[in-house]
Parts: structure tokens; sequence; C-alpha cells
């Protein structure tokens, strides 16, 4: 039985209340109660997210993964994954592993076996890889590598273009209530707070502090770091009450001026990933273990949000250096991220195994192409047909 399998029962079979009987790998009976059954996570990273669930008596929450055999956790490297560190239960067939089931802080993973559960039964029918329409129309011959590059490296500075588009809007709003200096201040404390939050509750998280003016509530927000950053032991990374103790201990340690802080990191950063280092320590220098933000998501904020601002200001006020720099950090990033998004688009492109994206500008470019075209079914503008 596949992964994908154990995905299905989850979706079609628990629901809130419901029971499940599990067993640990000595084989002793484990009852489970479901709280919440979680989210499926249609992107990298644990199978199900979110989950409340209910074991001897304590309550978990955190998200969930799936594995025919125990080892698994092993092959696919989660114990190097900071994604995986919020696993309250490794669900498996068989129990095949000789050795402890660890996350990356080197923490015990419950691991439990499933058993007698007719899969067969909850299979969905066989379908096709995902890939879009067009692969049957357009892309019959091998693409050329470099020219696919050109053509995503302009895509994903069009990407970024809209990026700052997007927080310009912003600028603007506050540019008649805030003096300079504290206007680019505001803007990093609205967008890094929205980049906080997860697909579905970013953008709460941006109009719940829109109209919050950081300066004013420095003193409140240093006070409710101590009487909440303790409290969200065993939470996943992502659990709003989390997110806030996290975006508290960064205003601390900005110490009552983002921008300058912020800045004064970019000018002093030989390269993005010495950049983002930075930034992670600011994070999390006023946090426990289990509290603290993971690098992957401070690299989401820096390149989609922080570096954007940047450049509004480094241009506006006539910065050419800092340009260059900002956009040779731009252009030089590294690959952060990955989704469903990138596995359609080389599908469809027949490149799924021959090319795989080493620098994060080429997957920004997948992102235009899939939401200004492919999404928004608009192919006969589609960018790449044009290209090839």
């Amino acid at each position: 039985m596949k992964e994908k399998d154990f995905i299905d029962f989850w979706k079609k079979n628990i629901k809130m209340g419901s029971s499940l009987k599990l067993y640990n790998i000595q084989g002793k009976e484990v009852k489970i109660k479901i709280f919440y059954k979680g989210e499926i996570n249609k992107n990298f990273g644990p199978d199900i997210q979110n989950a409340r669930i209910v074991i001897k008596n304590r309550i978990y929450t955190g998200d969930i993964e799936f594995h025919q055999y125990s080892a698994d956790w092993f092959r696919h490297n989660h114990h190097f994954d900071e994604r995986y560190d919020d696993v309250i239960m490794h669900i498996v067939n068989q129990n095949n592993s000789k050795i402890r089931i660890i996350n990356s802080k080197s923490r015990r993973v419950n691991t439990l076996i499933i058993k007698n559960i007719p899969f067969k039964k909850y299979k969905k029918e066989d379908h096709i890889k995902k890939r879009l329409p067009c692969y049957y129309m357009l892309f019959r011959k091998d693409n050329n590598i470099q020219r696919l590059e050109n053509i995503f490296l302009d895509l994903g500075i069009n990407n970024i273009r809209n990026k700052i588009k997007y927080i310009l809007k912003f600028y603007c709003y506050y540019k008649d209530q805030l003096p300079d200096q504290d206007l680019y201040s505001q803007l990093l404390f609205v967008f890094i707070f929205k980049g906080l939050g997860y697909f579905h509750n970013r953008f709460n998280f941006q109009n719940k502090i829109k109209s919050i003016f950081f300066y004013r509530n420095l003193a409140f927000l240093k006070d409710y770091l101590v009487q909440a950053g303790f409290k969200y032991y065993g939470r996943p990374n992502n659990f709003p009450c989390k997110r806030i103790v996290q975006f508290v201990s960064f205003l601390k340690s900005c110490e009552g001026d983002i921008f300058k802080k912020v800045y004064h990191l970019f000018r002093t950063s030989i390269e993005f990933g010495d950049f983002t280092r930075k930034i992670t320590f600011l994070f999390n220098e006023n946090l426990i273990k289990s509290n603290r933000i993971s690098s992957s998501t401070v690299k989401i904020i820096t390149f989609n949000l922080i570096m954007p601002i940047f450049f509004i200001y480094l241009n506006l006020h006539g910065h050419k250096i800092g340009l260059r720099k900002l956009m040779d950090f731009f252009l030089k990033a590294e690959k952060f991220e990955e989704n469903n998004i990138l596995i359609i688009l080389n599908n469809t492109l027949k490149l799924d195994l021959k090319y795989k994206p080493s620098r994060e500008i080429f997957i920004q470019g997948y992102y235009y192409l899939y939401h200004s075209f492919c999404k928004a079914k608009k192919c006969e503008n589609c960018y790449l047909y044009k290209k090839l």
C-alpha cells in the first residue's frame, strides 16, 4: 500500500470525535481520539497539518506523517528536515526500523502501527501524473534548458516586480501618516507579520495589524513576550499564538527601530544566506528552542517581503550600489521553496527527470507563469507558449 492510500483513508473516514485503534512498536494497543483531523498538506512537508488528537488523556496539537515502513522516515531524510519537527504522530503499516525515530532536534517521534484497515476499499482511481492540458499540444520535443532558464528568469523578475507594486500601495497609504524614518519600519512591521501566517490566514494577519503603529505599541509587545513566550510548547510552528511570540521576539531584538536594524544586517551581509542567518538570529534570540522559527520560513519572508521593501527604499533614495547588491541577492539566492506548481510544470514540460531549478528566482518564474496564465486559464496569452 502506498502513502496516498493512508492520506485518502484519513481524509474520507476520520471525523471529529472518532476513535482509532493503533499499536506501538512494542505491539501494545494504543487508542487515540480525534478532536480535529487537520488539513491535508498539498505542499512539501508532513502529510497532515495542525491535527489535534488525544492519547492517554493527553492532548497533542501538530502534524501527522504516513509511511508504509517506519524506516522510510530516514530514507526520506525527515530526520534532517525542520518541517517535520512538529510531527506528533508517525503512522506506518510495518515497523522495520531498528533505531528510534527522531526529528532534526533529536527528539523522539511517536511512531504507531495501523493494522486491519481495508485500504483497497478507499483507494483512488488510477489517474495520470499531474500536468497541464498543453502537455499534449505544445511540448512534444525536448526543450532547451538554457532557453527555458532565460524564460523563467524573466518571469521571476516579473513576479518580484508584482510584489514591489503590491507593497507600494501600502507605502502610499502610510506616506501621509508617518515621517520618513518610521515609514519603512511600519512596512516591515506589517509585512513580516503577514509573512508569519500561512496560506489560509496570512491576509488576516496583515489586516489585523495594518492599523497598528509599531512604535506606539512596543512596550506592550515586550510585556506580552514575557507573559506568553513559554506557553506553547508542543504546538506546530505555524500555530498563530506561536507566530505572535516569534514576532514579538523579533521586535524586541530590533530595539525599537526595525528598519534601521534589518537594513544594517543587509549592509553587512555578503550574500543572501548570510543575510537570512542574521535575521533568523533576531527572531530566535529571546526564545526557548521549542518556540524558535525555522530558517526556511525566514528565507521566504526575506525574499518575498523584506527585500522588495528595501528595493523601494534604495530606488527612491538613489542608492545605486545598494540596488546592485540587492539584485545580486535576488538573482543568486539558492532554491529554498518547492510545491506542487513546480511538479506540475516540470511534468508538463517533460523536465521532471532532467532539470531541477537551482535558484529561487527560477521558482518565482514558475509561480508567475502558473498563477498569471495556467490558473487564470489565459492559455492564448501564455508567455511560455509565445516564447517556445
